[in-house]
């Protein structure tokens, strides 16, 4: 998906370059700025998951939740949003429909944040 959306964002732009494009200009500009909204979110969506996935068999454990019980409250928030995101992706896995829901990646970024937190809150406790 990396590899498309870079392809498609250089394209997109090479074609904004062109003077046979200003009758597109609008749809040229719409487009890049879906490619490059993609494009963040889909990096958003690699770091919350890569963290999500480390921590998820830890604060399953019930010894950690009781140490740590702001950030298990915290990862259980994150891993709600999570869920929830990924379910909407399932119903329907085009990139370009699920996008259209511009406040996924608002709730990556809020996930991310949190799960700064809540790892620094474990680290700390280890």
């Amino acid at each position: 998906m990396q590899q498309i959306l870079d392809d498609q964002i250089v394209k997109t732009q090479t074609m904004k370059g062109s003077p046979y494009a200003k009758i597109f200009e609008v749809k040229i500009k719409d487009w890049e700025e879906w490619l490059l909204y993609t494009l963040n979110f889909s990096e958003y969506w690699v770091k919350v998951q890569s963290v999500w996935l480390y921590l998820e068999p830890i604060f399953s454990s019930p010894d950690i939740k009781k140490h740590l019980p702001i950030e298990a409250t915290d990862f259980g928030n994150v891993d709600t949003e999570w869920k929830s995101i990924m379910a909407k992706v399932v119903e329907d896995t085009k990139v370009i429909n699920f996008t259209k829901d511009r406040s996924f990646l608002e709730t990556l970024k809020e996930c991310q944040n949190t799960l700064d937190r809540v790892q620094r809150g474990l680290n700390d406790y280890l």
